[in-house]
C-alpha cells in the first residue's frame, strides 16, 4: 500500500495555458525540491494541468498538500488545486525518477476521488488513509480550511504570505512597513488565527 498523490487545477481551461502551465511547473518543482526525501516517486505533471506522485507516509502527504496551498499564495498565483491523498495498491515497481509507468487500483481510486471532488463545491481536498476516524477528521478540517483559503483575494496574497510565515501581526507590520493597527484589523478580517488553528489541528490529527 502506498500514499498516492493526485492533484489537478480547477477551471484550467479558463486561464492562459502558457502562463498557467509555467506557474504550475514552478509549484511542482518547488515541492519536489523541498520534499525530496519525503517522496518515493516525485510529483510529475501528467496531463498539463494535473500531477501525481507517491509520498513516504501520511504525514509527508499532508505536509505536501499544505505546502502546495501556501506556495500558490506566496507566489501570488491565481489558480486553485484539487488535491487527493489516497492509500492504495500499486501493482508495478515504484518509479523513483518520475511518476510514470506505474499501475494499480490505488491510482484508479485516487483519480476517481478527484472526479468526485469536481462534483462538490465545499471542498478541494480528499484524504483516504485507511483509518475511518482519521479520514473523517482530516476531511472535515480541510473543508473548514478551504472556506478560509478560498475567501482570500489574490490582492492580499503578499500580506497573507507574511502572516503564514510570521503569524504575529506586529512582525508582519514591521516586515511590510505598515501601520500596526491596520495590520491587526486585517489579521481579523482575513481569519488568520482560524487558518493557523486549523493547520495545527490537521497536523495534530496525524501525529503519532
Amino acid at each position: 500500500m502506498e500514499y498516492i498523490l493526485v492533484s489537478d487545477i480547477i477551471d484550467s481551461r479558463k486561464a492562459s495555458a502558457n502562463v498557467l502551465m509555467t506557474h504550475f511547473q514552478v509549484i511542482v518543482d518547488e515541492l519536489n525540491t523541498r520534499f525530496k526525501k519525503s517522496l518515493k516517486s516525485p510529483l510529475t505533471i501528467t496531463l498539463g494541468d494535473e500531477y501525481q506522485g507517491i509520498a513516504l507516509d501520511l504525514e509527508s502527504s499532508i505536509s505536501i498538500l499544505m505546502a502546495a496551498e501556501e506556495a500558490i499564495i506566496r507566489h501570488g498565483f491565481e489558480f486553485k488545486l484539487r488535491q487527493v491523498v489516497y492509500l492504495g495498491e500499486i501493482d508495478t515497481p515504484i518509479n523513483t525518477k518520475v511518476a510514470y509507468g506505474m499501475l494499480g487500483d490505488g491510482f484508479i481510486q485516487a483519480r476517481h476521488a478527484v472526479e468526485e471532488l469536481k462534483k462538490r463545491s465545499l471542498n478541494r481536498h480528499f484524504v483516504h488513509s485507511g483509518d475511518q476516524k482519521t479520514d473523517t477528521m482530516l476531511n472535515g478540517l480541510f473543508q473548514l480550511l478551504t472556506t478560509v483559503i478560498d475567501s482570500w483575494k489574490t490582492s492580499d496574497f503578499q500580506l497573507l504570505s507574511e502572516f503564514i510565515e510570521h503569524v504575529d501581526y506586529k512582525i508582519v507590520a514591521s516586515v511590510m512597513e505598515l501601520d500596526r493597527s491596520n495590520v491587526w484589523r486585517r489579521e481579523k478580517t482575513l481569519r488568520i488565527s482560524d487558518y493557523h488553528m486549523l493547520k495545527k489541528l490537521i497536523h495534530l490529527s496525524i501525529s503519532k
